[in-house]
C-alpha cells in the first residue's frame, strides 16, 4: 500500500478495515495518494499510548469468562451527605455513563460495555438507532448485562440528540455522576488509578465549592500499523497503542445534581457537554483543564473566574465500589 497510488475508494476501505468504521473517512486532505501517507493517519500515529493496555488481560478474560461466576446487580444504594448533594441523597449508582450507537459491530459494543464496566461507571444507558429488528438482535446479544442491572438499552429516540435528552431527563438522578461518549471512545483514568471512582469522589460536592462539570481530553488512536481488522481475540485496547500527542478535543462527565439548577439547560443533547448554564457561560460551572495543588486545591485553566477550588472530601467512612459486581468479579 505504502508504495503505490491509491484511488479515494482505497482509501476509505482501508479506513473501514483497520477501525471497523461503518462510515467513510472524512479527511479534507485526500489527493490521491496511500491511505498510508494520509497526514492525518501519520498524526494519528505519532506517539505512543499504552493508557488502555493495561486493560487488555481483563478484556480477555471477561469474554470468556463464565456468567454464573459473575456478580450482579449491587446489593446496596450509594448515599452521601446532604452537605455534598441535592436529594435523592441514596442512589443506585455513584457514577454512571450513556451512549447512542448505529450499525456497530457487536464484538466492539461487548467490549465497549466491559470496559466502561470495569473502570467504574456503575451502569450503562444504551440507546440503539436503527430499526426495531437492530435493537432486538443487540438485546438478545447483551441480555446478560442488562440481567445482571448492569445495562439499559432502549430503541431509537430519533437520532443522538434525542437520545441524550432523554437518558438526561429521565436517569439524572439514578447517580451522582455521568458521562456522555460515543461508541468509538473509551474513558480511561489516568494512572496510576484504575477506576474512576476514586478521581471522581474528591471532585463530588455542591456547587460552588466544585466545578460541576469536568471536561475529559480526547485523544484520538491511529491504526498502530493495522492494514486489516484485528483477528477475533484481539481487543481495541490490546490492537491500538498510538495515537495523537495531545487530545484534539473534549467530552464531559458532570454531576447530575447540576440539572437541578434554575439556570441550567438539562435537556440539551450536546454530545459534548452535558450541562449547559443558560447564558452559556460555562465558567464556575465547567473545568476543562484541572490541576492539583499540593492535594488540597484545583486549579482550572483556562477559565474565565473561578479559577480556584478548595473541593471538600467525602468522610472515609463512605465506601464508594471501585466497580460494579459485574466487573469486579472478573478483576479479581
Amino acid at each position: 500500500w505504502s508504495s503505490r497510488q491509491g484511488s479515494k475508494a482505497d482509501f476509505v476501505a482501508h479506513y473501514v478495515r483497520t477501525w471497523n468504521m461503518t462510515a467513510g473517512h472524512k479527511s479534507q486532505a485526500y489527493i490521491g495518494g496511500s491511505p498510508l501517507d494520509d497526514p492525518a493517519r501519520i498524526r494519528m500515529n505519532e506517539c505512543p499510548n499504552h493508557i488502555a493496555a493495561r486493560y487488555v488481560r481483563h478484556q480477555s478474560l471477561a469474554m470468556s469468562f463464565p456468567w454464573e461466576r459473575r456478580g450482579g446487580a449491587p446489593s446496596s444504594q450509594v448515599c452521601l451527605p446532604e452537605e455534598f448533594a441535592r436529594p435523592p441523597l441514596c442512589r443506585p449508582h455513584f457514577a454512571a455513563i450513556e451512549v447512542v450507537l448505529r450499525r456497530e459491530p457487536m464484538r466492539n459494543v461487548k467490549e465497549w460495555v466491559e470496559h466502561h464496566l470495569v473502570v467504574g461507571f456503575g451502569h450503562i444507558y444504551m440507546s440503539i438507532d436503527g430499526a426495531d429488528v437492530e435493537v432486538v438482535r443487540y438485546r438478545s446479544e447483551l441480555q446478560p448485562y442488562i440481567d445482571r442491572g448492569a445495562l439499559s438499552l432502549f430503541g431509537t429516540f430519533g437520532g443522538q440528540t434525542g437520545g441524550h435528552q432523554f437518558f438526561s431527563k429521565t436517569f439524572m438522578n439514578r447517580s451522582f455522576w455521568m458521562a456522555r461518549v460515543d461508541i468509538d471512545e473509551f474513558v480511561f483514568p489516568e494512572p496510576p488509578e484504575d477506576s474512576i471512582v476514586p478521581l471522581l469522589r474528591v471532585l463530588t460536592g455542591r456547587r460552588g465549592r466544585v466545578p460541576l462539570q469536568i471536561m475529559m481530553g480526547r485523544a484520538e488512536f491511529g491504526d498502530s500499523g493495522w492494514v486489516e481488522t484485528p483477528p477475533e481475540g484481539i481487543t481495541m485496547t490490546e490492537a491500538y497503542r498510538r495515537s495523537t500527542a495531545v487530545p484534539k478535543s473534549v467530552k464531559a462527565v458532570w454531576q447530575t445534581d447540576g440539572f437541578l439548577e434554575e439556570d441550567m439547560e438539562f435537556s440539551v443533547g450536546n454530545p459534548h457537554f452535558g450541562l449547559t448554564p443558560g447564558d452559556g457561560i460555562q465558567s464556575g460551572v465547567t473545568c476543562q483543564d484541572y490541576h492539583w495543588i499540593f492535594s488540597w486545591a484545583i486549579v482550572c485553566f483556562p477559565q474565565r473566574k473561578f479559577i480556584f477550588w478548595w473541593p471538600p472530601r467525602l468522610p472515609a467512612s463512605i465506601e464508594l465500589p471501585m466497580r460494579p459486581p459485574i466487573a469486579q468479579s472478573v478483576w479479581d
